[in-house]
């Protein structure tokens, strides 16, 4: 049998996890061990206790400026996906439920848009926009409970600065579960393109969704995306043709539930899209909100100022996500040219990044290494994501 594996011991399951010992691997520098990215049981626990009660960003309120806008996504986990609906109802409250017929359980919406009353395609049930069962076809033959049980289940939903948010079991308020972000975000200077004061009111804000996925865990996939250590080695032809990635000028901490970076583009860059004339502060703005949460600022995204992302577990060894952009009255306008160039950097960047999370997945499977070790500076936004995978797993190792 090999013996060998990178870290003090071999941990081959749950039942060889000890909480006093992930504390002190976690003290010494070192990262999560490997049994945290291919362990369905593990997988589990961050179904109940993260993900499910998880504050999920789904859209923007000037999408649903009217009765009866709506739109629909998916809140997802190891172990399950919810379709959800989240709308305005007649009296311009805002209203998230489970997109679920209580019939044979077809969705009762799709994509996005504006409805008087939602009806399954499938039989043709009806439902209001306040969710309760409206019609049923040939419902006189009965054999039905009441009308009044059979609504669509509700979902708490609030909004922040104009940015929606559901979560399928209310932990905290969203308030909490932003923490720091609000104090960062302005301190940074985020524009804020969803905000009461910034939008217009003759501007259609429209979605636009990508959804996209890879062959790692979910964890392997944000711990590439927050931390550029590897900038100048994976992405010497892509990211870091763009931006100035050297530790004098790229600029990464963390805050109580989450991580930030900010940096500039490279002069060449700067120079051709004109962002000294233009005052721009900061070129380049990524934010990182536990568990799921990406934004992005500055001109990052050009042309798609308004952007956010979420990422979840599609298994144990592989991830989903979903980018919804938004053109805002904020955007920046670039040559078409500069703006092409940089969209294939950014496409290849995130090729490059999808591909090395597959390949650092394998290593974590391979049964000969249980944990490695982390830079203490370059490194620092790992040691805190490692925490804060840490603070909400580790109760159910304690009891």
């Amino acid at each position: 049998m090999i013996g060998y594996t990178l870290g003090s011991r071999r941990l081959t399951s749950m039942s060889d996890l000890d909480a006093d010992e992930v504390d002190g691997i976690l003290a010494d520098g070192a990262t999560l061990p490997a049994l945290f990215y291919t362990d369905p049981g593990i997988a589990e626990l961050e179904d109940d206790l993260i993900f499910r009660r998880a504050w999920q960003i789904v859209g923007v309120e000037p999408e649903l400026r009217r009765p009866g806008d709506y739109f629909t996504t998916e809140i997802g986990g190891y172990g399950f996906t919810v379709p959800i609906v989240v709308l305005r109802d007649r009296e311009m409250r805002l209203r998230a439920f489970v997109n679920i017929c209580r019939h044979r359980a077809n969705v009762v919406a799709r994509g996005y848009g504006n409805r008087r009353t939602f009806q399954c395609d499938y039989h043709g049930w009806v439902y209001g926009l306040d969710g309760c069962l409206r019609a049923v076809p040939r419902s006189d033959e009965g054999g039905l409970p009441p009308f009044e049980e059979l609504g669509l289940f509700p979902l708490p939903v609030d909004s922040w600065k104009g940015y929606v948010f559901v979560t399928l079991e209310e932990a905290e308020p969203l308030a909490t579960a932003l923490g720091e972000l609000p104090r960062i975000l302005e301190e940074q200077g985020f524009e804020f393109p969803f905000a009461a004061e910034n939008v217009e009111e003759g501007f259609t804000y429209e979605r636009e969704v990508r959804l996209d996925g890879g062959p790692s865990n979910w964890k392997t996939m944000h711990e590439n995306n927050i931390e550029c250590y590897h900038c100048p080695v994976l992405h010497k032809r892509s990211f870091s043709s763009m931006y100035k990635v050297d530790p004098a000028h790229y600029t990464h901490r963390e805050f109580d539930r989450g991580i930030y970076h900010t940096t500039d583009y490279q002069d060449s860059v700067a120079e051709e899209l004109g962002l000294k004339e233009r005052g721009v502060r900061k070129e380049y703005q990524f934010y990182f909100l536990w568990p799921s949460m990406y934004l992005s600022g500055g001109v990052a995204e050009l042309a798609y100022g308004g952007t956010f992302s979420r990422l979840w577990p599609d298994g144990v060894n592989a991830w989903r996500s979903e980018t919804v952009r938004y053109r805002t009255p904020l955007d920046v306008e670039v040559n078409p040219e500069v703006a092409g160039r940089i969209s294939e950097w950014w496409r290849l960047t995130l090729e490059e990044d999808r591909d090395a999370a597959g390949r650092v997945q394998k290593g974590l499977g391979s049964g000969l290494y249980s944990w490695g070790y982390t830079l203490a500076e370059s490194e620092r936004n790992m040691r805190h994501f490692y925490g804060l995978v840490w603070k909400a797993l580790a109760p159910a190792f304690r009891t």
